[in-house]
């Protein structure tokens, strides 16, 4: 639901300002942090935005519409991000962009520039979960088990980590648990 009221927004980003406590370079991890909260970043945001950095509007837009990850209306209730890289593509992720955006109608399907798989490709993301190779018939799975237990995601950053036996053996999974415990959201891959 689109939320207009400037003093909603400026609620938000005063509170996650003052919580990066003057980050330098800040810009990029507040507008990922009212995304994360809100959804989306609306218009109504970006003075807020800009009076806590002390940057223009201006400025602020450019970032905005500049990363393709920001949403500027609410999102739709279920987003899936499909892998459209070359290795994907080159197993067939182009072809079944069609296919799957036509079987899931109330599924939002966004480009994701590639994902780490591409050994196992085509390959998506359902709430930051890998699926991996996908077809109609996992993504609906991914989709039905997602629906059902949906995980309350980090507040911090979003790091992903490879699962393959030759990061295991150096020592990914020590690593994805130090994230983990630092408040990071672990994807793995």
């Amino acid at each position: 639901m689109r939320q207009e009221n400037t003093q909603y927004w400026a609620e938000i980003v005063g509170r996650i300002a003052r919580a990066q406590g003057g980050l330098r370079g800040g810009l990029l991890p507040l507008l990922h942090a009212v995304q994360d909260e809100a959804g989306y970043i609306d218009d109504a945001a970006v003075p807020a935005i800009a009076d806590a950095l002390n940057l223009s509007r201006a400025e602020v837009i450019g970032v905005i519409s500049f990363y393709h990850d920001f949403r500027r209306e609410p999102p739709p209730a279920k987003v899936v991000k499909l892998c459209r890289a070359e290795a994907c593509q080159a197993r067939g992720a182009d072809a079944l962009a069609g296919k799957l955006e036509a079987a899931f109608p109330d599924v939002a399907f966004e480009p994701a520039y590639c994902l780490g798989l591409c050994a196992t490709g085509p390959s998506a993301l359902v709430d930051d979960r890998p699926v991996a190779p996908v077809d109609a018939a996992a993504l609906g799975a991914a989709l039905q088990g997602s629906a059902q237990s949906a995980p309350t995601p980090a507040a911090g950053p979003r790091v992903f980590i490879s699962g393959d036996s030759a990061s295991v053996a150096l020592g990914a999974d020590a690593l994805a648990d130090a994230f983990a415990a630092a408040g990071c959201a672990v994807v793995r891959t």
